[in-house]
């Protein structure tokens, strides 16, 4: 598999996540990868049962899941390390 298809199957299988992730919270959820072992779930405003909802789903499975709201941005941060 070249570079740009496995990139190009990255970004669907993200893309596929989020959308799974937005029906489950409720609200659209973005993910961005920060480590090889780290990522971040983030929405708009502030959800408080939408970012359990998140939490709930991965806390079993994970290392650590911490949940932020960032009043400056006015965002929802939920901190995911596997």
């Amino acid at each position: 598999m070249g570079m740009n298809s496995a990139l190009t199957a990255t970004k669907t299988r993200k893309a596929a996540l989020e959308k799974q992730m937005t029906a489950l919270a409720g609200v659209v959820v973005e993910i961005t990868v920060r480590d090889l072992k780290e990522f971040t779930m983030s929405f708009a405003g502030k959800n408080d049962a939408a970012a359990r909802k998140l939490r709930d789903f991965f806390k079993a499975q994970v290392r650590n899941v911490e949940i932020e709201y960032d009043f400056d941005c006015a965002e929802t941060y939920v901190y995911i390390s596997v």
